[in-house]
């Protein structure tokens, strides 16, 4: 073998080699953001499109249940952020409201409804927001006004996309359950009822149908 013939070898295989290294940092940072993506830990606010998780004694007859998440959107009010988890499990809905303050605090929606089912109008909704005060019965329950403003509403999570809604907050001595009131930017209301659950009692077997 000439010596000529070894230079070319040697330069070809130290090309090649520099290739590799090249492609290989370009490539690290992508694969690595994506293995962390695979292997977070399964938890609620880890939750995304496709993730199944169980709730522990839900519903009226405290069964175990199993949830699929149809997607996971996301809300905004200034800095505050939290998300909506919209899941399934057979024919029945939910939503899961996931919001971290001071502790991490989960709500679920069980029922949407119009404004009228909940027997109040938008005159009343006009006026609880001047007096910062007032209430309604629902079900043979007092709710008392407790908080209202302004928000935003991203689909899907495409943070491109916001659409703006106003929101009324209601609470009762008597039930466990909130009362939410939007009324979205087409003039439309929306209510849901919904109560707080401890985290300890949902189990999450994977984050995303990617699992």
């Amino acid at each position: 073998m000439s010596t000529l013939f070894l230079i070319f070898l040697i330069l070809a295989i130290g090309a090649l080699i520099g290739i590799y290294i090249v492609n290989k940092k370009k490539q690290g940072p992508a694969s690595n953001d994506a293995a962390a993506t695979h292997t977070a830990q399964p938890s609620v606010e880890n939750l995304q499109k496709g993730g199944v998780f169980r709730v522990n004694g839900f519903g009226e007859r405290l069964d175990d249940m199993d949830f699929l998440v149809l997607d996971r959107h996301e809300y905004r009010e200034g800095n505050y952020k939290w998300f909506e988890l919209e899941c399934e499990t057979g024919n029945e809905k939910i939503w899961i409201n996931v919001e971290r303050d001071d502790d991490l605090e989960i709500t679920v929606s069980t029922s949407k409804m119009r404004l009228a089912e909940l027997g109040i109008s938008k005159e009343d909704l006009q006026r609880f927001d001047n007096d910062e005060d007032g209430s309604f019965s629902y079900e043979g329950k007092k709710f008392y006004y407790e908080d209202s403003g302004s928000a935003q509403f991203f689909r899907a999570g495409d943070m491109s996309n916001a659409q703006d809604f106003y929101y009324w907050e209601f609470e009762s001595e008597e039930d466990p359950r909130f009362i939410g009131v939007e009324r979205w930017s087409d003039g439309s209301f929306e209510v849901h009822v919904s109560e707080a659950i401890r985290e300890s009692r949902i189990t999450v077997y994977s984050n995303s149908g990617g699992e």
